[in-house]
């Protein structure tokens, strides 16, 4: 059997059951995924003392994953927050978001853009995509004015953002939604 671990980084547990219903149906059989959430630190990485600090979380919890008999360890952030770093630290892979999106991106054509929640995420998503090598293929960072603080503030889908689109749609992009505490 193949155990994963899925850190969701932000909103304490609140998230947890999202992401299991979200993930599961995709498991190959005898695949288990568990997922983990922060008890401590930053709800968002979107400016660098807290990403940083983030980042130190996030490794902790690689190790703790590797300890506890994992196989493979995922960062359920689109920045990869501390996904070089956990590299380093652990024997098992370890997954981004961001890098596994934009490396399959290249397989369905030539360009791509990426869509983010909040302005500041643009130059961090800019800079992973030159370290990984596919900013040449990137047509577009873009933000979509859809950031709420909110979000992780009292439950798992805040009032503010249930059934919210964002402000503005950037032109030429298409509107489609898609379908345990860390030690």
């Amino acid at each position: 059997m193949t155990r994963i671990c899925f850190l969701n980084p932000f909103c304490g547990d609140r998230a947890d059951s999202l992401i299991e219903e979200t993930v599961s149906p995709y498991l190959r059989n005898g695949t288990t995924v568990d997922v983990w959430h922060h008890k401590t630190g930053p709800d968002f990485p979107d400016y660098y003392v807290s990403k940083h600090l983030t980042e130190v979380e996030i490794m902790r919890s690689a190790v703790a994953a590797e300890r506890a008999g994992y196989d493979a360890f995922v960062i359920g952030c689109s920045y990869d927050p501390g996904l070089t770093q956990c590299r380093e630290l652990v024997n098992i892979p370890v997954v981004g978001p961001l890098e596994s999106s934009t490396a399959l991106a290249r397989s369905f054509g030539h360009r791509y853009s990426v869509l983010t929640d909040h302005h500041k995420a643009v130059p961090e998503l800019e800079d992973r995509l030159r370290v990984y090598g596919t900013s040449a293929n990137c047509r577009s960072v873009r933000a979509i004015d859809w950031f709420d603080r909110t979000c992780c503030s009292t439950s798992t889908r805040s009032p503010t953002m249930r059934g919210r689109r964002p402000t503005r749609w950037p032109s030429g992009t298409a509107r489609r939604r898609s379908s345990g505490a860390a030690p």
